[in-house]
């Protein structure tokens, strides 16, 4: 069988840029989505994983060896390859697949190198079965036949990724992803919350009362997901929004009062408390030059 040199057509190859500045505690950050036809057999060598891919077989089948162990899929399935994952390719003539790559980062950026299916579980068990008429073969279908624009190509591939995860038998996943899924459900509560009281104060009973837990182990749980308390927690969020109204073309006396601050004064010094910049620098330049004018 041929090494791979360029047995191969890339009909579309879509990158996106990476940005630190959305960061969650566990961040999937789409890299590029490749779609792939084969013009001879061939293979690609041996090669550690420094990312995480799914592989979707669009006509004729794919293979490969993942970990040592021979893998074989149809149009009815796609692979997950897991980050530091050994896998070399094999190339059938005429077969067309899509790759989608994607890095898995965690609440300070770093790449999230656990996996997602658990070490231990035998290789096949990262071939994801997609029943047809599925949600899952839906968003596939449409992230196949997507055109050309990233954003769209983006939200279906990360929904596309999600909805794996509840394909995948639970005692498959690893503890450490687990852990983060109760964490990001934790994370997506709270900013639930939080937009809902953003313009006002947040009422951490009821709150407390909404998770269906103790004020004392709200506080712990804030502590052990956020690293902060809810109370500040609550202000970095509102701080985060009013940066944006700021940026908006808003001015700092309509930011302070429509983020239900008592005065300009007092937003201004929480605001720098937390960014440790006054709040004028987020100002728009029309918004800076009004501010000149009247002061």
């Amino acid at each position: 069988m041929k090494k791979a040199g360029l047995p191969f057509v890339k009909t579309r190859e879509l990158k996106k840029l990476e940005s630190d500045s959305d960061l969650k505690p566990l961040n999937l950050r789409f890299r590029t989505m490749e779609r792939v036809e084969i013009n001879e057999k061939s293979s690609f060598p041996a090669h550690s994983h420094r990312y995480y891919e799914l592989i979707i077989p669009e006509k004729g089948s794919y293979s490969c060896l993942l970990n040592g162990k021979n893998i074989s899929l149809n149009s009815d399935s796609m692979l997950l390859v897991q980050y530091n994952d050994i896998h070399e390719d094999f190339y059938s003539k005429g077969s067309v697949f899509t790759v989608v790559l994607f890095h898995l980062k965690d609440i300070s950026g770093r790449i999230w190198k656990h996996g997602i299916i658990r070490p231990e579980e035998p290789q096949d068990s990262r071939i994801i079965k997609i029943p047809p008429g599925s949600r899952e073969a839906g968003i596939r279908d449409l992230l196949l036949d997507s055109r050309d624009d990233i954003h769209t190509i983006e939200a279906l591939a990360t929904a596309l990724f999600w909805e794996m995860t509840f394909i995948i038998p639970q005692e498959m996943i690893s503890a450490e992803f687990k852990e983060i899924l109760t964490h990001n459900n934790f994370s997506h509560l709270i900013s639930k919350s939080f937009s809902d009281s953003v313009r006002g104060r947040l009422s951490l009973q009821k709150l407390a009362s909404e998770l269906k837990v103790s004020r004392r182990t709200l506080d712990s749980l804030f502590m052990k997901n956020l690293k902060t308390s809810p109370a500040k927690a609550f202000m970095n969020f509102k701080i985060s929004e009013a940066k944006k109204y700021l940026e908006s073309g808003s001015t700092i006396k309509e930011t302070a009062e429509y983020f239900g601050f008592p005065d300009q004064f007092s937003f201004s010094k929480s605001f720098k408390n937390i960014t440790g910049i006054p709040p004028s620098t987020h100002l728009n330049p029309e918004s800076r030059r009004h501010l000149r004018k009247t002061t």
